[in-house]
């Protein structure tokens, strides 16, 4: 059901394949209005569920809104490490209270459409 409503909210985006989050590691990417340049660690929840996490007192989250597309740069696990360059939809911003991500929010990532 989540999968339904966050392509209805996006549109033309495409929810993250779970390939995306075992070929890549991390994901880089900057905001405008900020100096530096963040890095996150790809996680996946379930097989179409691929997201970073940010502190909820951070800077950067209120920044980032839902539907807003970025070119973010994924690190890939090869053993030699490269770069690609993707665009990304934030399909979800979710607020954790609760378990090993309490005082975090899940920003969840998808493919933007082409």
């Amino acid at each position: 059901m989540e999968q339904i409503v966050e392509k209805a909210i996006l549109g033309e985006v495409n929810l993250m394949p779970k390939e995306w989050c075992e070929r890549y590691h991390c994901v880089e990417f900057s905001v405008e209005g900020m100096e530096c340049t963040h890095q996150f660690r790809l996680w996946n929840s379930d097989p179409n569920s691929t997201f970073v996490l940010v502190k909820q007192n951070s800077d950067l989250l209120a920044r980032l809104k839902v539907g807003d597309i970025m070119k973010m740069k994924y690190y890939t696990n090869d053993s030699m490490p490269r770069t690609e360059y993707r665009d990304t939809a934030i399909s979800r911003i979710t607020k954790e209270d609760r378990g090993k991500f309490r005082g975090h929010c899940l920003i969840g990532l998808a493919a933007a459409a082409a």
